[in-house]
């Protein structure tokens, strides 16, 4: 193994020498005038994760179409395409005058989108259809978009599979940086492997825990179902919760209108 070393921060230092990967995304738009813009976008992130108020972030150029689209009319969809339109993918990269739609110049198509105005990409396999919710601007012209989740649309067929074939089909690319912008690298899925999280012994399903509210002795054992790890973050979110909602002591029945409201109902593993 070789000796670690510090290298110089320089614009898109995440791509210079780092190699860090990232989902590929192509934003789709339209102006006032309803003429669609696309183009890829591959730093951006879940927001928030909570089923209230779903968001993604993304990461864009002020003075881009997209950018000024999604702020001047509130919409936007952010489409996931497949490793098998990488040239599409860089095509939609291209800068066009406004008034030209890069998906023409691509094999994708466009449908209806459900509950905003700017299209999906049909040959996509998922879509989240998000409102302009907020801008995070920093230096440069950089800027952080935040959308509203409003929709989250999929090929129906992903609905009933298991999660290694849905990531088969949706086959999702990833970025792994350029060379003077000009040489872009992405990697395909080929080997998935599962990992199994092993759950910890049964003598800390009942770890003491630290709570700040009185909690009932049921709701407490509710709470030991959950592991460990996760433990005084549920704790956290709980008493804030009660608290909201006036509370002074956290109930059974409470605890499990929070656990209604807040757990997947198909994840079997948040409890041992």
């Amino acid at each position: 193994m070789s000796e670690k070393k510090s290298i110089d921060v320089k614009m898109f230092w995440y791509t210079h020498i780092l190699v860090i990967p990232k989902f590929v995304t192509i934003v789709t738009t339209v102006d006032k005038e309803g003429i669609i813009n696309a183009a890829p976008y591959s730093l951006g992130t879940p927001f928030d994760v909570g089923k209230r108020n779903p968001q993604i972030l993304l990461g864009m150029r002020k003075s881009s179409h997209s950018c000024k689209n999604a702020i001047e009319t509130g919409e936007f969809v952010v489409n996931f395409p497949s490793s098998k339109y990488l040239q599409d993918i860089m095509e939609t990269a291209q800068f066009m005058p406004k008034e030209e739609n890069e998906l023409e110049h691509t094999q994708f198509t466009t449908v209806p989108s459900k509950k905003v105005k700017p299209p999906s990409i049909k040959e996509c396999s998922q879509h989240l259809e998000c409102r302009f919710h907020d801008i995070i601007e920093l230096d440069l012209g950089q800027t952080f978009v935040i959308g509203d989740i409003v929709d989250i649309v999929v090929d129906e067929e992903m609905i009933a599979m298991n999660r290694h074939d849905r990531i088969r089909l949706v086959d999702p690319p990833i970025y792994l940086g350029d060379e003077r912008r000009r040489n872009f690298y992405f990697g395909k899925i080929g080997e998935i492997e599962q990992v199994v999280f092993k759950l910890p012994e049964e003598r800390d399903r009942r770890k003491k825990v630290r709570t700040k509210l009185p909690w009932e002795e049921a709701a407490l054992e509710q709470l030991s179902n959950i592991p460990v790890f996760v433990r005084e973050t549920v704790i956290e979110l709980v008493e804030d919760e009660a608290r909201k909602n006036g509370y002074d002591k956290v109930t059974y029945e409470l605890y499990k209108k929070i656990e209604e409201e807040y757990a997947p109902k198909d994840i079997d593993n948040l409890h041992y």
